[in-house]
């Protein structure tokens, strides 16, 4: 429901600015006459005068006039429809309660649960059963080192290790090196793909860890491009974190993304 909070700030914002400044625009009503003449279309232009009652044409050098009673009319027809809208979205989210299917299930007897097939899980099943999936992850070569997380899973860096402990302390559900399959099923090894229990949303994670490293450097760019073109786009569906030598992870940066993205 994030989104729509944002659309009705958006809209809030925008009717603020028409009712601020609307009383600045000429009175009258715009009324707009089409001709055609030589295979071209021409229009003619008049302005309603409350104190006659009548249109009044306008011609030339009255174009900025025509201009801002088109505008005036423009804006009015936008505000009654964001001023219309605007209630909608707000008796929404006055009312919508996104647990109400969760709570049908577990306000159950524990009976009746085993005797039923619920349409959306409680959050810890739902989160156990994404977490149980099986996969086959990219494999180890040879000569990369051990390292394993709090979770028993062997990762190939330190930093990897840290993200996933990170990750595993918050209670969050994540997958490492869960494979993605391209257009052509080709298997893509995001680092870890990440699960939000609360809104049922999946992220994926990459880290760069030797962006001191030329050619590594390169390819990272390489591959967030590849992914831009895949439609992951940083910090809606996929996230980035970065180190070098001289700049390790910054755990309170990735304390802060765990917070704001799956807490």
């Amino acid at each position: 429901m994030q989104w729509l909070r944002e659309k009705l700030k958006y809209f809030e914002r925008v009717i603020k600015e028409i009712k601020s400044g609307i009383d600045k625009y000429p009175e009258g009503t715009l009324r707009l006459s089409e001709y055609k003449a030589q295979k071209k279309t021409y229009y003619q232009f008049y302005c309603y005068d409350s104190k006659e009652k009548k249109y009044k044409y306008l011609g030339k050098g009255q174009e900025s006039l025509i201009r801002r009673l088109a505008q005036k009319e423009y804006m009015k027809k936008v505000l009654a429809l964001l001023e219309r809208d605007s209630k909608v979205i707000k008796k929404l989210l006055d009312t919508y309660d996104p647990d109400a299917l969760k709570k049908v299930y577990e306000n159950l007897s524990p009976g009746k649960k085993e005797l039923v097939v619920p349409y959306q899980y409680p959050d810890k099943e739902f989160a156990e059963l994404w977490q149980a999936k099986k996969y086959e992850g990219k494999p180890f070569g040879d000569d990369e080192p051990e390292i394993y997380t709090k979770k028993g899973e062997r990762v190939r860096s330190k930093s990897e290790q840290i993200i996933a402990d990170r990750l595993y302390d918050a209670g969050v559900p994540y997958r490492y090196e869960y494979p993605l399959y391209t257009a052509d099923d080709r298997p893509v090894y995001v680092d870890f793909t990440i699960l939000n229990v609360k809104t049922r949303t999946e992220y994926r994670l990459e880290h760069f860890g030797m962006m001191d490293s030329p050619e590594y450097r390169s390819n990272a760019f390489k591959k967030i491009a590849s992914y831009a073109q895949a439609g992951w786009v940083q910090g809606k569906n996929i996230l980035y974190t970065f180190e070098d030598r001289q700049n390790p992870l910054d755990t309170r940066y990735l304390d802060k993304l765990i917070k704001r993205f799956f807490l």
